[in-house]
């Protein structure tokens, strides 16, 4: 299980990275350090931190909910400005259930970013109805020698989660 949180929550915040990339304010190329929280009803509160090494092209038309996995198919696709924010709403199928998905970004320049995304599933994806998710992502500087664009890599996922997820 704790596999399974962590590979979907890597996939989340390596799309997450890039979630406003075509609508809206491009990220400073470099390596950028991204914690994900959320809530899990099995597990509980859950965080991780990644790291993912971004350029233009990189970061260029990555997002977009059909590119979360094989497995979900996604559709109804809207993404808009409101205010500071970038909104992408869209309704997909997780296994046998439907998912509403809505996730707002705001960047603080091209350096750091704030995403929340609210999850909604009918009927119950692994006994959850619910799910939130923050991801908060920073440039840390240049990408080490080595890393290439679009290239990420695990830094902490704690043994004891200690998520606190922002509501």
């Amino acid at each position: 299980m704790r596999f399974a949180i962590t590979t979907v929550a890597l996939c989340l915040a390596a799309v997450t990275t890039v979630s406003f990339a075509q609508d809206g304010p491009r990220l400073k190329p470099g390596l950028w350090e991204v914690k994900t929280d959320m809530e899990t009803k099995r597990v509980g509160p859950f965080a991780m931190t990644v790291e993912r090494c971004l350029d233009e092209k990189s970061q260029r038309g990555q997002w977009h909910p059909d590119q979360a996995g094989p497995s979900q198919k996604c559709s109804n696709v809207r993404s808009r400005r409101e205010g500071e924010a970038y909104v992408v709403e869209a309704q997909c199928k997780r296994g046998d259930s439907n998912v509403k998905t809505k996730a707002v970004t705001t960047a603080n320049g091209d350096n750091a970013y704030t995403t929340k995304i609210d999850f909604a599933f009918d009927p119950p994806y692994r006994d959850q109805t619910q799910q939130t998710m923050v991801i908060q992502g920073k440039r840390l500087g240049n990408c080490p020698a080595g890393m290439k664009p679009g290239q990420m890599r695990v830094r902490e996922t704690p043994a004891t989660p200690q998520a606190s997820v922002k509501k």
